[in-house]
């Protein structure tokens, strides 16, 4: 099955075409200078050759001491110019241009590496709200994110500090994940439903006293932070996400409808893969990915446009509960 939480960003794209870019130019500096050197080496070569031969001439008496003369001084001064670079300065160059490649190349892959704000953004485990980087992440079929129809004003129910709250140590258990996501939701007057685990952290569902879904979170693994979901919860929720937009339409697609449109995305990407029963939150659903009636991972479905945004960043399905 093919995985959709291990599928590139354009962030990660951008830094392997740097990469091969940085790669070609040193194999294209050293060949050029190992090339230099190898052509200076054989010029001498053929110098020192030219005058093993002569001296056997002479030798042989095959010419004169006169003519020995002029030939070796020709040799000589040909000797001479092989010492001196035919262009001053270049050897130099593609020397400093094989270090700063090197270096760019060794720089950019410890960035990536270690920076949990490099180009895999949320797929590293960097939950930050302001990472834009969660739009490359999803499928523009039907208006794409944050186009659910009417323009974007700032605001809603939630702002500032609402969106997130600072965890008190690492969570580890399905248990502790849910004792985090209570700590975001009693100040709301919402409860947590479902609680799923990933290699990436933890994701629990937020629905109102009544039983309605309100939200989605993500809990940080290793400091038990729990922030606003990427994605739909924040951009496509009419109620709890970061932009409400101005004269909200009414919900246009059925979660039949949704089921369906989520398979029709599956079916393209990855046949195998099928979509479970949709979840309604304000402006969206939100359904599990299943594989032989195992969970992979999960979508969302835009209930005024159809479009389908798969949440990428969550990485492989551990547990539930």
């Amino acid at each position: 099955m093919m995985g959709f939480g291990s599928g590139m960003g354009a962030g990660w794209i951008l830094v392997l075409v740097l990469w091969i870019a940085l790669i070609v130019l040193i194999t294209w500096a050293v060949t050029t200078l190992l090339h230099a050197s190898g052509n200076e080496g054989e010029k001498r070569g053929s110098a020192d050759a030219a005058a093993e031969v002569l001296d056997r001439r002479l030798a042989a008496g095959e010419i004169s001491s006169e003519e020995y003369q002029r030939v070796r001084d020709q040799l000589a001064a040909s000797r001479g110019e092989s010492r001196q670079p035919s262009t001053p300065g270049r050897s130099t160059a593609l020397v400093v241009v094989i270090v700063v490649a090197l270096l760019a190349l060794l720089g950019t892959v410890a960035w990536a590496t270690f920076t949990p704000g490099g180009p895999g953004g949320m797929m590293n485990g960097s939950w930050s709200i302001g990472d834009t980087r969660m739009m490359n992440d999803a499928d523009t079929r039907g208006g794409g994110p944050g186009t659910d129809g009417g323009p974007m004003r700032g605001g809603g129910p939630m702002t500032g500090d609402d969106f997130g709250v600072a965890g008190t140590g690492p969570v580890t258990t399905l248990a502790e994940a849910r004792t985090a996501a209570e700590r975001y939701a009693d100040p709301l007057d919402l409860r947590v439903a479902e609680v799923m685990q990933f290699d990436n952290g933890f994701y629990a569902e937020l629905s109102t006293p009544g039983g309605d879904g309100a939200t989605e979170v993500l809990i940080d693994a290793d400091d038990g932070d729990v922030r606003i979901e990427y994605g739909p919860a924040m951009m496509w929720n009419t109620e709890y996400g970061v932009h409400t937009p101005e004269g909200t339409r009414p919900a246009e697609i059925s979660p039949e409808r949704a089921q369906s449109l989520a398979d029709e995305w599956l079916a393209a990407h990855d046949g195998d893969v099928s979509a479970g029963h949709p979840e309604a939150f304000p402006g969206y659903y939100t359904l599990h990915t299943e594989e032989a009636g195992t969970v992979t991972g999960m979508l969302s479905v835009n209930a005024s446009t159809g479009a389908v945004w798969y949440h990428a960043w969550h990485g492989e399905f551990v547990d539930m509960g």
